[in-house]
């Protein structure tokens, strides 16, 4: 597989600039930096990730970025907490999981597609990030 490309990025989400630094935090990350002998955030999925991120639609909520122990990246979305209270839901939760591997191929966790809203921006991050894998392999 082999990492994202890319087409010019449209009207970026507004949490681009700080999902950014967390991606460049990752470079920092050495070997055993979790305690449990994680590896390497690899500079190909750093680049994967953001090239997914340049792409996104404006209206995409905002996504924690987290690193994995394998050398990769995780983006997850978790949906439609309540901003005054957030362990109370306000409605159904929408949540998704996307992989940027060390390689940077991106991989979408469908079982959580299958749960998503077909109008919602969290369900397009999903659909990009399919069609994203699917010019990778190709």
């Amino acid at each position: 597989m082999t990492k994202v490309g890319g087409s010019s990025p449209g009207p970026m989400v507004s949490w681009f600039d700080e999902a950014e630094k967390r991606l460049e935090e990752f470079k920092g990350i050495h070997e055993d930096w979790d305690s449990y002998g994680g590896l390497p955030i690899t500079p190909r999925s750093i680049e994967s990730a953001r090239a997914y991120l340049t792409r996104l639609a404006a209206d995409t909520p905002r996504a924690l970025v987290i690193p994995t122990s394998q050398g990769g990246v995780t983006l997850e979305w978790i949906t439609d907490r309540d901003p005054v209270d957030p362990l109370r839901w306000v409605r159904e939760p929408e949540n998704l999981s996307i992989e940027v591997t060390p390689e940077g191929a991106i991989e979408v966790d469908e079982e959580d597609v299958a749960d998503l809203s077909k109008d919602s921006p969290v369900y397009r991050a999903a659909v990009l990030a399919r069609r994203l894998n699917q010019e990778s392999t190709t």
